[in-house]
């Protein structure tokens, strides 16, 4: 998913998150399509990644639960 307000889309900011949290590769690849389907219900509603950067940072969130349930892309 694409943020118009940042220009970035979620695999850069897991990307970029990545670099604070500890994880494997598949836990990486199941953050990141946890990311995007959070963003994909978020923008129904008109929101995206950059309006909850103010709230939470919700990439790192990601890593944090595919590293704490050892989530794997599928």
């Amino acid at each position: 998913m694409y943020d118009e307000r940042t220009g970035k889309n979620t695999n850069t900011r897991i990307e970029e998150a990545a670099a604070s949290v500890q994880v494997t590769p598949a836990q990486k690849a199941a953050a990141y399509y946890l990311l995007d389907d959070l963003m994909a219900v978020a923008q129904k509603h008109g929101v995206q990644l950059s309006d909850l950067d103010a709230f939470t940072n919700l990439p790192t969130a990601c890593l944090q639960v595919a590293s704490t349930l050892n989530l794997t892309a599928e």
